[in-house]
């Protein structure tokens, strides 16, 4: 075979396999498969690590050396809460690492300068936006517009946020892409309506801040700007005043009556009054007022704030796992100092794309999308698409970068067969005495479910099954004593000891640890 013929060949396969990794990258928030409770969700966090070997061993991606510091920075502060006696818990530290790790990829050329990514990314975004209006529109067909009928987007997607969330980054990484500025302000107005229809707060501000940017940045194509400014600064004070006027008692059975996307863009309303919002301001309030300079361990604000913020909000029956800010997460977790060097880690990092990543910046403060692997893909397409192209020999060693990303692919594996072992312990706790020995391994080392579930719990309910009340109570006194706010230890200890577990009861027994 000709020379020329077999160089033109290894480019089509090359070609082939960037498109099939980026629709891979894309296809992650279908995912959902398995027993897990959360089932999208531990999919989803080995298929993008796996999706990251691939990058790394083909040489599309490189890991850069600045992961060496912050990861070193991390450990240290981790040593430093094991000597203060602080606890950390194994899956909070792979999920770190490996968002750490994911922030610190960079393209090569390989990647980055083929022509494939500058087609493939927009197509994409396109497929995506058809999808997500064909169901806007099926359901708005089927049962009615409302904040309620936007969630339902299966079976094609495994959650609205986390499909909006990935959306709003593809978007703004297709917009990096194209050439033509029409193309990219049409982009911009899909992607803004879509957005807007489903309801989404934290992608909607993203989008925003990401619009005045560019406007900004094209300050002398667009003289009219100003005016625009102005005009739309006068009608959304007149909108917040009317809205005050329509909350007042008299008036509240006009607002209710209002549509509810036209109810969202009551700032004052849902940034304090609503539900939601009121909710993440009592549950911000604890996490600050308890946060630290060294931290209070990696994973622990699901287990410390347990009970205190359930009682304040006066709902005992949920599980409350994060605070609804991965900043403040990190802060009352990892500490002050930390979150401080890791921002400005963040911020030299990624000075290429900072004006892009901007649109992640909201979700960052007032959601969860680090837990997310379908976010994290999606903004790392994000950085790829907007980062300068690297050589290899800047970065980590091809054999170290490599090693790195298959340890935690292996972790990642090995972590969500443990959610899937505790998914069907959940619904029928008789199925830990069949577990294999390969299983057990995995339980004892992520002992945790996504919903604060827990293994010695499981195994309690087993034990008081087959009557051996006492071993339960044993079990269940072991896990109070650790963690006196454990609502299922408690729910099963007071059904042990002959009380109905109601959430009344639940909430008097969690107010005894103020």
């Amino acid at each position: 075979m000709p020379q020329a013929s077999k160089t033109s060949n290894v480019g089509v396969a090359q070609q082939v396999a960037v498109a099939a990794w980026f629709t891979a990258l894309c296809s992650l928030p279908l995912l959902r498969f398995g027993s897990a409770l959360d089932a999208h969700w531990t999919t989803a966090w080995p298929a993008l690590i796996a999706l990251v070997v691939v990058g790394v061993s083909s040489r599309m991606l490189v890991v850069s050396a600045r992961f060496l510091w912050i990861s070193t920075a991390y450990l240290v502060i981790t040593a430093v809460q094991f000597f203060l006696g602080k606890e950390c818990y194994n899956e909070d530290i792979l999920l770190l690492m490996s968002f750490l790790l994911l922030l610190s990829l960079q393209p090569t050329a390989t990647l980055r300068n083929q022509r494939v990514t500058q087609t493939v990314v927009p197509v994409l975004w396109c497929i995506y936006s058809l999808l997500l209006i064909a169901l806007l529109i099926q359901n708005a067909i089927t049962q009615g517009y409302s904040h309620e009928s936007t969630y339902a987007i299966k079976p094609l997607f495994a959650h609205r946020n986390i499909a909006i969330e990935s959306y709003t980054l593809w978007s703004v990484a297709a917009f990096a892409l194209l050439g033509s500025k029409r193309l990219r302000w049409l982009l911009l107005v899909v992607t803004t309506a879509v957005v807007l229809v489903y309801q989404v707060r934290t992608a909607l501000i993203g989008v925003a801040l990401f619009i005045v940017i560019e406007f900004v940045r094209n300050f002398s194509q667009f003289r009219w700007f100003k005016w625009l400014i102005a005009v739309g600064c006068v009608m959304l004070v007149a909108m917040q005043l009317t809205f005050s006027f329509l909350r007042t008692p008299n008036q509240k059975h006009r607002f209710d009556a209002l549509p509810d996307l036209v109810k969202n863009l009551d700032l004052s309303y849902n940034l304090t009054r609503a539900e939601s919002s009121s909710e993440r301001l009592i549950m911000w309030q604890w996490t600050t007022d308890h946060a630290n300079s060294l931290g209070n361990g990696t994973g622990s604000w699901k287990f410390l704030a347990e009970g205190y913020i359930n009682a304040a909000l006066g709902k005992c029956e949920l599980m409350v796992r994060h605070p609804h800010s991965d900043l403040l997460k990190m802060t009352f977790e990892t500490g002050v100092i930390f979150t401080v060097i890791f921002l400005l880690w963040w911020i030299v990092g990624l000075k290429p794309s900072l004006r892009h990543v901007v649109v992640f910046l909201p979700m960052y403060v007032f959601a969860f999308p680090t837990e997310r692997g379908e976010t994290l893909s999606a903004l790392m397409v994000l950085i790829i698409c907007t980062s300068n192209p690297k050589p290899t020999q800047q970065a980590i060693g091809f054999k170290t970068a490599l090693a790195l990303t298959a340890i935690l692919l292996i972790t990642s594996l090995a972590w969500s067969r443990s959610q899937h072992c505790l998914g069907k312990a959940m619904r029928n706790p008789l199925v830990l005495k069949q577990t294999s020995p390969v299983d057990r391994k995995m339980l004892d080392a992520f002992p945790f479910d996504i919903v604060l579930n827990r293994l010695p719990t499981y195994q309690a309910i087993v034990l008081a099954d087959a009557g051996e009340t006492t071993a339960a109570i044993e079990l269940l006194e072991g896990v109070l004593k650790k963690h006196p706010n454990d609502q299922g230890a408690l729910r099963l200890m007071q059904r042990l000891g002959g009380e109905l577990p109601t959430n009344a009861v639940v909430c008097d027994s969690l107010t005894k640890h103020p």
